[in-house]
C-alpha cells in the first residue's frame, strides 16, 4: 500500500513541476535598489513617477540597518521599527 501512495504522491510532484513550467507567461518587474542609488529614470520611465530630493530624503531617513544586517523602516516618530521578526528577533531577546 505504501508503494501506491509513493507513486501517486511522485507522478502529482511531476505534474505540478511541469504545469509550472509551461505556465510561466509574466515576468518580474521589480528590484532591489539601494536608497542612495534610486534608478530614478527607470521609475520616471516605466512607472510614470518622479523622485523628488526631499522624497528621497525622506526614504533615506525614515529607513534602518540592524546589526544582524537586517533592515527595517520607521513608522512613527517615537522609534517605532517595522522589520519582519528574524531581524528584530536578537534584539528583542535582550
Amino acid at each position: 500500500m505504501f508503494a501506491h501512495v509513493r507513486r501517486w504522491f511522485l507522478s502529482g510532484s511531476c505534474m505540478v513541476f511541469a504545469l509550472a513550467g509551461l505556465s510561466s507567461n509574466s515576468h518580474a518587474d521589480e528590484g532591489m535598489y539601494l536608497f542612495n542609488d534610486v534608478p530614478r529614470e527607470l521609475l520616471r520611465d516605466r512607472h510614470q513617477f518622479e523622485s523628488s530630493e526631499e522624497w528621497l530624503k525622506h526614504l533615506q531617513l525614515s529607513s534602518v540597518r540592524f546589526n544582524s544586517g537586517g533592515s527595517g523602516s520607521f513608522v512613527s516618530s517615537n522609534g517605532l521599527v517595522l522589520t519582519n521578526h528574524h531581524v528584530a528577533s536578537d534584539t528583542l531577546a535582550k
